[in-house]
């Protein structure tokens, strides 16, 4: 049992007992525990346990929000209710404390101290992004916006209020741009006729203890041994070739982007006599289109040739988007994101999908062996630093297991918010309906499993998973469209909504494909 002790207004304040295991080993962040005062009520900490570098784990208290100012040039002050103030400098960082307890909302109302401005009170105590209007403290009128925005902590938060950097008005009401092309149209668009991608398994086919046994297994077979390992493999007749394992055919690939700029659009006001201009002139497309996708097996013994092949009669994706206003704005306003799979003229066309177990497996393989071969490079970071002495580089590498344990602080020693996506305000998401025909053909290899033994249930599933085929022949699995509207967030909201939608359809399918197996072996 521990007891955390809390310096406050009235000396110190002690914590209820808790018991460290019930603390959950995590990052940080919303997966923190909440810890409560000795009377039983919730406070404004949070505590977290992290496994440390000699097999020991740390316990760490944080706070439930932390405020972080964004402006590189501007101080702040935030206000909250009881003239609780808090002062902060460009880049600064500091806690948030509710005196009513993290049960009731927390408001902010941040004043830009150099501008002379300040926003109406706000509540931030939720994931999201707010363009909040900065009036002048003077006469009221409108300076400028902000964007504060609520993600999610790390190891220094449970949740983090950022305040980004003051964006004046023009005389036009527009926030003024700095990019380069910001007033430009652009139109370009990239076309491929044929673009072909092979999967060459790279493996040698001799087993896997070639590398512990190769001057045994190379006089064996005959292979003469290669003076530099580093060496490109050649086309000589004495190595053993290269295995395709799978091509992909993309046909008719084409990305076009385009940017304008409308004249000024007016809205009637109410009377019929005046209107309002709108200010968002910039309009922007971008469509990706694939015609035709093919997917082939490369095994000569292979159930079925063609893995995937789409329908010559309507493009296999093809991808709009439609925005409005500028992509650097904190929040970018999507009209249209108009995804079509196989479909057209009202109608999806079919998806034809045949393969086998046996494919999956070699791809598996392949995928498996190349992220154990990049593993021992992933947790590595290779700088080159110039050496003014020698005139030359040298080069070091920085094992980022340890320098992760501070990335709160970047290289200058400035917090480092937590960053997240890019926010999006989609009016209309569309999927269009999909049509799959899929054919499947079991035949598991032993070697693939591993059985199970002293459960209830093994020998069953061992048969499942040993000896069981069974084939699926033309299962017709068909999905009906969707279609989202006022979504607010980063694009993985998005994503998220389409994946969870797509994957409670998926599970009334079962039926579908139940009804196009065919079980070949009833036999133990």
């Amino acid at each position: 049992i521990l007891k955390l002790t809390m310096e406050g207004d009235e000396g110190t304040k002690r914590s209820a007992a808790f018991a460290v295991e019930d603390i959950p080993l995590s990052e940080g962040g919303i997966e923190s525990r909440a810890i409560s005062w000795d009377d039983n009520k919730t406070s404004n900490y949070y505590a977290y346990r992290r496994l440390s570098l000699t097999n020991q784990y740390e316990l760490h208290v944080i706070p439930e929000f932390v405020i972080y100012n964004g402006s590189t040039a501007e101080s702040i002050l935030v206000k909250q209710p009881g003239n609780n103030h808090t002062s902060l400098d460009p880049g600064g960082v500091a806690p948030l404390h509710s005196d009513s307890g993290p049960t009731t909302d927390l408001i902010l109302m941040i004043e830009f101290v150099q501008s002379a401005g300040s926003t109406s009170p706000i509540k931030v105590d939720s994931l999201g992004i707010k363009i909040c209007v900065v009036r002048s403290s003077y006469d009221g009128r409108p300076i400028g916006s902000v964007a504060i925005q609520t993600v999610i902590g790390g190891r220094d938060s449970r949740l983090v209020v950022k305040v980004g950097a003051l964006k004046y008005a023009t005389a036009d009401g527009l926030v003024g741009l700095e990019e380069t092309f910001a007033d430009d149209f652009f139109r370009f668009r990239i076309r491929w006729s044929e673009m072909e991608v092979t999967l060459i398994d790279t493996q040698k086919a001799i087993g896997a203890s070639y590398g512990e046994n190769r001057d045994a297994l190379e006089a064996a077979l005959g292979i003469t041994p290669r003076k530099n390992d580093s060496e490109p493999v050649s086309s000589d007749a004495s190595f053993p070739p290269y295995k395709n394992v799978a091509q992909f055919l993309l046909h008719r690939f084409t990305v076009d982007y385009q940017r304008i700029f409308k004249d000024e659009e007016t809205i009637p006001t109410g009377t019929g006599t005046t209107s309002a201009t709108l200010s968002s002139l910039e309009r922007t497309q971008l469509a990706i289109i694939i015609h035709s996708v093919r997917i082939t097996d490369c095994d000569s013994s292979a159930v079925s040739p063609i893995v995937l092949e789409s329908s010559p009669h309507s493009h296999f994706f093809d991808l709009c988007i439609r925005t409005r206003g500028s992509h650097s704005a904190d929040l970018i306003k999507v009209d249209l994101l108009d995804l079509n799979i196989a479909f057209s003229d009202g109608k999806a066309d079919p998806i034809v999908i045949s393969t086998g177990e046996d494919f999956l497996w070699r791809l598996f393989d392949v995928a498996s062996r190349t992220m154990e071969a990049t593993a021992a490079l992933a947790g590595i970071e290779i700088q080159l630093k110039w050496d003014a002495a020698a005139g030359t580089f040298v080069v070091s590498t920085v094992d980022t297991a340890t320098t992760a344990d501070r990335q709160e602080l970047d290289s200058t020693e400035t917090y480092r918010p937590p960053q997240s996506d890019k926010m999006y305000d989609v009016r209309t998401a569309r999927v269009s309906p999909i049509s799959l025909l899929v054919s499947f053909k079991r035949q598991p290899e032993r070697s693939r499993y591993q059985l199970v033994r002293g459960v209830r249930g093994a020998k069953l599933m061992n048969y499942v998973t040993t000896r069981l085929k069974f084939t699926v022949d033309k299962a017709d699995i068909r999905f009906a469209g969707y279609i989202a509207r006022n979504v607010k967030g980063p694009s993985d909201r998005l994503i998220e909504m389409v994946v969870a939608v797509y994957s409670s359809r998926l599970k009334f399918k079962l039926v579908t494909l139940l009804n196009s197996v065919t079980l070949q072996d009833w036999r133990y």
